[in-house]
């Protein structure tokens, strides 16, 4: 630990910005140092913004071109877009580009280290069983072009990058194995069905598969022990510690380290120069599925309130707005016979708040679930009115609250949409949907329309 006094200027690992002068002779050194500097004050900036996706990034399948469940079938698509990472560095794809996850043996070219806080991978992982892995996305640089050279430098041009005209940034993928087996940041409990389910082939195993991956990676069975004890003793092992999901040597400690994803910081897999874009889980027959929204994040600034975090923080909020997101997105894949479907057999979590296309009551329209099989089971209040005005803000607030455990009995809260009932009467081709939420939350009903004039009680 520094000592200074009050007005002692502290400079001990400061930001090296090159001092200009006239008659200074500037080498490449010199230069080299102000473009450290100018990415230096950058990542800061970046750091405060917080790291997740701007914008694109998208993670979807791509047709395979050869037999399925052979290793050269595995690939991905990604969209153009934005990121940033932990360390404050954005991560710029400028086109939609094809990333194949098993890596063929080929010689990497010089890095043209702009980067320096960033490692080559130690290791890399390749999807060659059944598994989940994490598709993450981190700088990288090279050199382009030719430069004229003037002869003042001597001949011997033995350095990377020396003759080149451009040192260019840019970004590379890795792939991490979350290891289920051996992952820290899953109990015991939740390992054993994961484990158990990675066995099973049916469609209903594996969409609840997906739901447990997701919620290991959210830490949801973790945020409950936070609630019961925030003071776990160190012996524990989800006690508190530096997350190194969102710790920087400018943030705060120590935050309690929760989800799937923060033992792959513990122990290396992934680094702060890393950016989650995905899950995808690949069986013998190939990539079964992939999953933004297990890895994926809005920008989310860094922990401020070390223990607390976890409640208090930004983390809390992106991640259940990923959970709404990935439940949505899952939701979405079932295309055959969604009236059949019920939710304690596909999901062991829902979301705090979430949306399903609903049919009539006792009907089976197409695309749509029933609400009398979707909640069999489970503790439901009938559906009430909610205007869609406060949709939004209904669905913001829950991204606070813990989500909803299908088994444990809880109560559910149902809303119907009016302004959606009253097209779907106008229309045939609306689609009728239903908004449930987390009874822990606030009852949102409405009681001022006149039924007598709009009776939706066949509607879901």
């Amino acid at each position: 630990m520094s000592r200074f006094e009050l007005l002692e200027p502290f400079l001990e690992d400061g930001i090296l910005n090159t001092n200009f002068f006239n008659g200074r002779l500037l080498s490449a050194e010199d230069l080299r140092t102000e473009q450290q500097a100018a990415l230096k004050r950058a990542s800061h900036l970046g750091a405060a913004v917080g790291a997740g996706v701007v914008r694109g990034l998208r993670v979807g399948r791509v047709p395979a071109t050869s037999p399925p469940g052979t290793l050269t079938s595995a690939a991905v698509k990604v969209s153009k877009g934005l990121g940033v990472n932990a360390a404050g560095q954005t991560l710029w794809l400028p086109s939609d580009s094809e990333v194949k996850l098993v890596r063929e043996r080929v010689t990497a070219p010089p890095e043209a280290g702009l980067f320096t806080i960033c490692q080559p991978p130690r290791t890399q992982t390749v999807a060659a069983g059944a598994g989940a892995y994490v598709l993450a996305v981190r700088p990288a640089s090279g050199f382009a072009g030719q430069a004229p050279l003037s002869g003042l430098g001597g001949t011997g041009l033995s350095s990377p990058g020396c003759g080149s005209r451009y040192a260019v940034g840019g970004v590379q993928f890795k792939l991490a194995d979350l290891s289920i087996a051996g992952n820290k940041s899953i109990d015991d409990a939740a390992r054993a069905r994961i484990i158990a389910l990675m066995s099973a082939e049916d469609a209903a195993s594996l969409s609840r598969l997906r739901n447990e991956l997701a919620h290991a990676c959210f830490g949801t069975q973790r945020l409950q022990t936070l609630a019961a004890n925030p003071y776990a003793e160190d012996d524990d092992p989800f006690s508190d510690t530096d997350d190194p999901q969102t710790a920087t040597d400018e943030r705060p400690g120590p935050t309690p380290a929760y989800g799937a994803l923060a033992d792959l910081y513990q122990s290396g897999a992934l680094d702060a120069c890393d950016l989650p874009l995905a899950l995808v889980y690949w069986s013998k027959n190939g990539i079964e599925f992939i999953d933004e929204w297990s890895a994926r994040r809005r920008l989310t600034r860094g922990a401020a309130f070390e223990r607390w975090s976890p409640r208090a923080d930004d983390r809390r909020e992106a991640e259940g707005g990923a959970a709404f997101q990935q439940f949505q997105d899952q939701i979405e894949t079932f295309t055959d016979a969604p009236h059949t479907v019920e939710a304690r057999e596909h999901f062991r979590y829902l979301p705090a708040a979430g949306i399903i296309p609903a049919a009539a009551v006792g009907a089976a329209a197409a695309g749509a679930f029933r609400r009398e099989v979707f909640f069999a089971g489970m503790t439901c209040r009938e559906p009430v009115h909610l205007d869609g005005a406060r949709l939004a803000a209904l669905l913001r607030h829950s991204f606070t609250f813990d989500p909803v455990d299908a088994a444990s009995g809880e109560m559910i809260y149902l809303y119907r949409v009016v302004q959606n009932a009253r097209a779907a009467d106008a229309k045939a081709s609306v689609r009728r949907y239903l908004v449930f939420t987390t009874g822990h939350m606030p009852w949102a009903g409405e009681a001022r329309f006149d039924l007598a004039r709009w009776d939706y009680s066949n509607y879901v």
